[in-house]
């Protein structure tokens, strides 16, 4: 049997690739050009109301502690520094997939397939799982038709569609694609795309992406807008750094993204975004690659403490630069010319006046501009 010059082993192949077309078809709009513009039906909606919505919370990617970072079917992304190990956290979700017994995509735009079988295997999975349950892509060309078409061959040679696909990076898929990722459009049309051809098939999507010069998601407010699922930054912490043979903490912290709001209810430690931390640890001798999962507790919420007074002393120490440089300078200037949220930076000119490092003139009457100086200046 063969379609496009592919042969195939079973009808079943045959038969997933030709809805695979299909589908493609329908996200360029189709012959017709209607495609995804026509309304639900009124007994499909009926239909979809009757069948509950049982299973809308995540189901996958178990951080441990009864956390769950994935929506089925919705699409996430993992963002955080260099070297912060969230590949290994995407793959983490990878295994614990394959090892159900599911198919996965990974996509990786940040290494090769040798690389990424050796960090696999350290996590304990063999040859034989990965071979019948990965289907590993390593492009160096823009993803289009003919591209779209060998990527579907290769899902529909798999007995079931693959219930997770991995993205590393999102920023290197749109450069691939000669497109800008801090441009809204740019971005939509990779969701619109790759990426909604997975949703499509209730393939889970996780994009892994980087962090900008602030430590937020490189072009967050165009990538944010594109997910349905959530947004969760990834921090390696201490001293000690996961590598061969070391063990690293990394904490994973809930973005400004959680569209099916189930993970709030994990947001435990006070003024903390904190949902879950992990160690990863590798053995010196066999390479073998652990992860445990401590619960979050005093530990952490004093380390939270630590990093908030560190925080707020540097902001204490910009703004009393900025009046150093310019006594009397108003409110409004310092909250232009300081780095940071106007809310925190007032906060911080009152913990300073509270403490006799500053003084400020004025603000008596409603409009009145508030000028600052130091407190022996």
């Amino acid at each position: 049997m063969t379609t496009d010059s592919r042969t195939w082993a079973s009808a079943e192949e045959m038969d997933r690739y030709q809805e695979a077309r299909i589908e493609l078809d329908n996200l360029a709009g189709g012959d017709d050009g209607v495609g995804t513009w026509r309304p639900y039906s009124p007994d499909e909606i009926r239909e979809a109301v009757n069948a509950g919505f049982e299973g809308t919370e995540p189901t996958q990617l178990d951080v441990g502690n009864g956390v769950k970072l994935l929506y089925p079917g919705r699409t996430h992304v993992l963002y955080g520094d260099t070297s912060s190990c969230k590949t290994w956290v995407a793959m983490l979700g990878m295994k614990q997939e394959i090892e159900r017994g599911n198919n996965v995509v990974f996509i990786d735009l940040e290494d090769t397939l040798r690389g990424a079988l050796e960090r696999l295997t350290q996590l304990g999975l063999t040859g034989d799982q990965l071979a019948e349950h990965m289907i590993y892509v390593n492009p160096d060309v823009a993803l289009l038709e003919p591209q779209y078409l060998d990527l579907m061959a290769g899902i529909a040679r798999q007995p079931q569609a693959p219930t997770l696909a991995v993205i590393d990076s999102m920023t290197e898929l749109a450069t691939l694609h000669d497109l800008d990722p801090n441009k809204q459009t740019d971005i939509n049309k990779l969701h619109k795309g790759l990426i909604q051809w997975f949703t499509k098939m209730r393939t889970t999507v996780l994009l892994i992406d980087h962090t900008n010069k602030v430590g937020g998601l490189a072009g967050s407010e165009r990538k944010v807008s594109g997910l349905n699922g959530a947004a969760y930054r990834i921090t390696q912490r201490g001293r000690s750094r996961f590598g061969r043979g070391t063990s690293g903490k990394l904490t994973i912290d809930l973005g400004v993204k959680d569209r099916g709001g189930w993970q709030e209810r994990h947001l435990t430690l006070p003024n903390s975004r904190r949902i879950a931390q992990i160690r990863l640890t590798s053995d010196p001798d066999g390479g073998a690659v652990t992860a445990e999962f401590p619960p979050l507790g005093s530990d952490t919420a004093k380390e939270l403490a630590g990093q908030q007074l560190a925080r707020d002393a540097d902001l204490d120490r910009r703004v009393l630069e900025a009046i150093t440089d310019d006594q009397g300078i108003t409110t409004t200037d310092l909250k232009a010319g300081v780095v940071g949220r106007g809310a925190d930076i007032q906060e911080s000119i009152e913990r300073l006046v509270a403490a006799g490092r500053i003084r400020r003139t004025g603000g008596e009457r409603r409009g009145q501009a508030v000028h600052h100086y130091l407190a022996d200046g």
